[in-house]
């Protein structure tokens, strides 16, 4: 009896021992697997990508870490965002230490789908620099903007609204915009890529930025000056004054209140343009904006 107690005892401890062992080597597997999620080449164009669901303070920590490194702000956001499956809260741990972690882990198992991220990544964060509508040097301009992105519209049939809108009025004045009198701004340094009429945008703007994220505002009432395809733009220039244009032949106004509408948009390798929930950059660049006189 002795002697089987002592043999059920071994064969315990050899049991714990085989179960730590497999634990050892289990955990590079499941470390990889925690952090690479569903990481894959078509990653940047899945729903949860487009969501953009980033917390302006988590991007803030992106960009210290950014900075601090050397790096690129879309290369360290793309890392988080891999890890974070798709998601980056400034709950997370944003710190060089934990992007190098995380970098190890993506470069050994998914390199190249870590870099296909990273390129939607740049193009979208990279040049971010300023909002796209002035702020009045004198004060009392309100800006307004909600997360529009996907809500539902039916001009020309059923379809999903893939950017944000912004409104602006005066105070104690909501819902009074005034057509051809806000102004417009570039978001980031770039060139004109597309001008003119669009029977949904109206008189627009489209904006290729030095990383490759094309910036697209819409329902312009008028142009700043004769831009021309090809033409340089920088950051915090004037492109035009907010309207209400589109939704019909060229020319075509007041079928809905003046506001802009704000996309941008990404290309992929095989030429795709994908569009990303803008309401995130927008909360960005919320203190950078530039002044204007009203007067």
């Amino acid at each position: 009896m002795k002697w089987m107690r002592r043999r059920g005892w071994r064969s315990r401890l050899l049991l714990l021992a085989a179960f730590w062992l497999l634990d050892l080597a289990l955990l590079p597997w499941l470390t990889v697997r925690a952090v690479v999620g569903n990481l894959n080449l078509y990653t940047a164009e899945s729903e949860a990508f487009r969501e953009q669901s980033v917390s302006p303070a988590a991007l803030e920590q992106v960009r210290e870490v950014a900075a601090r490194e050397g790096k690129e702000t879309g290369e360290v956001l793309a890392v988080f965002l891999a890890a974070g499956r798709m998601e980056l809260t400034e709950s997370q741990d944003i710190s060089s230490e934990e992007y190098y972690r995380l970098l190890d882990v993506l470069l050994c198992s998914r390199k190249e789908e870590l870099l296909r991220l990273q390129d939607a990544c740049c193009a979208v964060w990279n040049d971010l620099s300023c909002f796209p509508t002035a702020a009045d040097s004198g004060g009392g301009t309100v800006t307004a903007y909600e997360n529009t992105w996907m809500g539902r519209r039916t001009y020309q049939g059923e379809r999903r609204h893939e950017g944000c809108d912004v409104f602006c009025y005066e105070a104690g004045q909501e819902g009074e915009t005034l057509s051809g009198y806000y102004p417009v701004v570039s978001v980031t340094d770039g060139y004109v890529e597309k001008i003119g009429w669009l029977t949904l945008g109206g008189w627009r703007i489209g904006i290729r930025s030095r990383s490759g994220g094309y910036f697209y505002y819409a329902h312009l009432d008028s142009y700043a000056r004769d831009f021309q395809v090809g033409d340089a733009v920088s950051a915090g220039e004037v492109l035009g004054f907010m309207g209400d244009s589109g939704y019909g032949d060229e020319g075509t106004v007041g079928q809905f209140p003046v506001h802009l509408h704000f996309g941008i948009y990404f290309t992929t390798d095989e030429g795709k343009e994908i569009s990303i929930n803008p309401y995130a950059a927008l909360m960005l660049l919320e203190g950078s904006r530039r002044e204007y006189d009203f007067s």
